[in-house]
């Protein structure tokens, strides 16, 4: 995420990071590195990082322009995609314009997954209809043209 974050600072926007005080592994470098005053926030407990994560994506005003992307990631990952997947099949986003939610399979890390969610289709566990703003993509070009046809933008110039 660390990448993400820099990649989001070089191009001028605004970054924020939340994380857990203590995620998977020792080795991970702290935010406030890369990250200014007031925008990295560290929570104690998982449920906490969800709330933020969700408020973090809600879409109130046209010209907000947020998405929730997955990279392959752990179990904290999964807790925080099926959260949001949750809230979406049930209406309950808080989010009064559609947020593009984007699974980022890359080298198929994914596929079990979208076997999972196909079965919860075919078994009406889950309909296909209701979490439309889904999108898989493989590769980051994916990324950003699926991007830019949701928010009706320029592809930019690589």
């Amino acid at each position: 995420m660390r990448a993400a974050s820099e990649g989001g600072l070089k191009a001028g926007v605004p970054v924020g990071g939340i994380r857990i005080s203590r995620e998977a592994g020792t080795n991970v470098l702290t935010m406030e590195d890369y990250l200014s005053a007031g925008s990295a926030f560290t929570c104690k407990y998982m449920p906490t990082r969800k709330v933020a994560l969700t408020d973090a994506g809600v879409r109130l005003l046209p010209e907000q322009r947020t998405a929730y992307v997955f990279l392959p990631g752990g179990l904290g990952t999964m807790d925080e995609l099926f959260s949001i997947l949750t809230l979406m099949q049930l209406g309950k986003l808080g989010s009064s314009l559609p947020v593009p939610l984007l699974i980022v399979n890359w080298d198929g890390f994914y596929d079990g997954l979208m076997s999972l969610l196909t079965a919860f289709d075919q078994t009406g566990a889950l309909h296909a209809s209701e979490v439309r703003q889904v999108m898989v993509a493989n590769t980051n070009d994916e990324v950003l043209e699926y991007l830019a046809q949701f928010y009706q933008l320029p592809l930019p110039e690589r």
